[in-house]
């Protein structure tokens, strides 16, 4: 029943419950942590399972959730608006989370300082890293070495960017609009009042 109502509320087209925005993000969290645990065991089948797993469930949330947020760029202002914003923002942190802790499974010191003593210290690493470059602080306590590693980064900088200038652009989208019914009112008593005095005159 859960399951059912989850999926109904993450494919509707017009989702507006500020709960389900953030759910792609926790997911990639969790299945990060999870693939992290899954490697410590050695077993190459289970690596290749949960790295099938990860970046199945993890392109799908991400694509669901951006999905969402170019539609309510098309759409007025909604109190929801800005949830489903600051979900995809979340949710692009850590998908390429997702892939840097990829990087640092398969692919020998590609990162310095992104290792730890438990799966968790790890998953906690691969995001900290990723949001310190999606905001492009870059503290440097954990930087990237092998090249893919670094084309990564730059293309989670680029996407601070984008959404920054997206966001800008349609500020309105989320801002609520102040009231004009009063204004409107006024303008109304005005031109009835003009009205009035005009046919007072004839």
């Amino acid at each position: 029943m859960l399951i059912r109502w989850l999926f109904r509320k993450i494919f509707k087209r017009n989702a507006s419950t500020p709960v389900v925005s953030y759910l792609p993000p926790v997911m990639g969290i969790l299945i990060c942590y999870m693939n992290l645990s899954q490697h410590r065991y050695g077993d190459a089948v289970v690596n290749i399972v949960s790295l099938s797993v990860l970046s199945i469930i993890i392109l799908v949330a991400i694509t669901v959730n951006l999905r969402h947020f170019v539609l309510i760029l098309q759409k007025p202002y909604h109190s929801a608006n800005l949830h489903i914003a600051l979900g995809s923002v979340f949710a692009t942190v850590i998908l390429f989370a997702a892939i840097y802790s990829v990087i640092y499974l398969y692919v020998p010191d590609s990162f310095v300082g992104l290792s730890g003593n438990t799966p968790l210290d790890e998953c906690v690493n691969v995001v900290y890293f990723s949001a310190t470059t999606f905001t492009t602080v870059g503290f440097g306590d954990i930087h990237p070495v092998a090249t893919i590693a670094r084309l990564f980064t730059i293309i989670e900088m680029m996407a601070f960017f984008v959404f920054f200038v997206v966001l800008l652009g349609n500020h309105r989208v989320f801002i609520k609009p102040k009231n004009t019914e009063p204004q409107q009112n006024e303008n109304e008593l005005k031109g009835e009042q003009n009205t009035e005095l005009q046919q007072n005159e004839n």
